[in-house]
């Protein structure tokens, strides 16, 4: 293996690259990234509060569980991420700042952060909102062509959404169909729910906590970009 060679953890992509071409995400060391089995935790009590039940997704950068906070049995989506990573100030500080991202955001269309910290063997990981339904993007691939009236109820409901974040100076940097969520609440219909902010911009956030990207880096999937994120 080449010294120099690196791995993006959220695609899996082979690099030499310190960013992703594919996605943004800062590159790591080949030598000091490893694949994990997401079923160990399965079963066990993380950080004392919360119990896996189930792997819900998994990828280079970590897993995202079903799990139940014991003590007001109530089931969240726990990620959590691979502890070699935590060596990456990079990795720690888009971790951090998608945390006070979302947690700054109480909208009914935003998934809901109830807790985001690190374990002492260094595993970074988030308790939040359990969504259930289909992305945007099963349900376009499934139903398409969609009826103009549902396209509006949809599209309304994830304009809301962002014009609460931009209130709050959150740029979300990656919207795509595969980070929104389409589900029914009770009597509702194609309720949205708005997930990932990894990437997140906060405006107002201090000089020093932006810099955790390459300058020029181009952050986001190239495929859903705006032409002004994409001049980076």
């Amino acid at each position: 293996m080449k010294s120099n060679l690196r791995i993006c953890p959220q695609c899996g992509t082979e690099t030499t690259a310190l960013t992703c071409r594919n996605d943004g995400f800062g590159t790591v060391d080949a030598g000091r990234y490893k694949k994990h089995d997401p079923t160990a935790l399965i079963g066990t009590l993380f950080q004392d509060r919360y119990r896996v039940d189930a792997v819900l997704g998994s990828g280079g950068m970590g897993s995202v569980y079903r799990a139940t906070q014991v003590r007001v049995g109530r089931q969240v989506a726990l990620k959590v991420i691979n502890a070699e990573l935590a060596w990456d100030l990079a990795v720690v500080a888009r971790f951090q700042r998608e945390g006070r991202a979302i947690a700054a955001l109480i909208h009914p269309n935003i998934v809901q952060v109830y807790d985001f910290g690190q374990t002492d063997e260094g595993q970074l990981f988030m308790a939040m909102e359990l969504v259930g339904g289909k992305t945007l993007a099963d349900v376009i691939r499934e139903e398409a062509p969609l009826d103009p009236t549902r396209v509006v109820h949809i599209g309304s409901q994830i304009f809301d959404a962002l014009a609460e974040a931009h209130e709050h100076g959150v740029i979300h940097r990656d919207l795509k169909p595969e980070n929104i969520f389409v589900s029914e609440t009770g009597r509702r219909r194609d309720v949205v729910k708005i997930v990932d902010f990894g990437v997140a911009k906060i405006v107002n956030e201090p000089k020093s906590e932006s810099m955790v990207t390459a300058r020029g880096a181009i952050l986001g999937s190239p495929k859903y970009m705006a032409p002004e994120q994409a001049r980076g």
